[in-house]
């Protein structure tokens, strides 16, 4: 799932809020685009 359409759907739709599998997937995501591992812990904090 591309990320800019994940965190446009996500802020409108509850479904996609409330999937924790997939925000664990997209914060994998946004680690990786941010620098890496260490970041992981970052996106999660935020709920992504």
């Amino acid at each position: 799932m591309k990320l800019a359409f994940f965190l446009e759907k996500s802020s409108v739709e509850k479904v996609l809020s409330e999937n924790e599998e997939l925000n664990i997937q997209m914060a994998e995501q946004f680690g990786n685009i941010a620098g890496g591992e260490k970041y992981y812990d970052f996106y999660m904090m935020l709920g992504v």
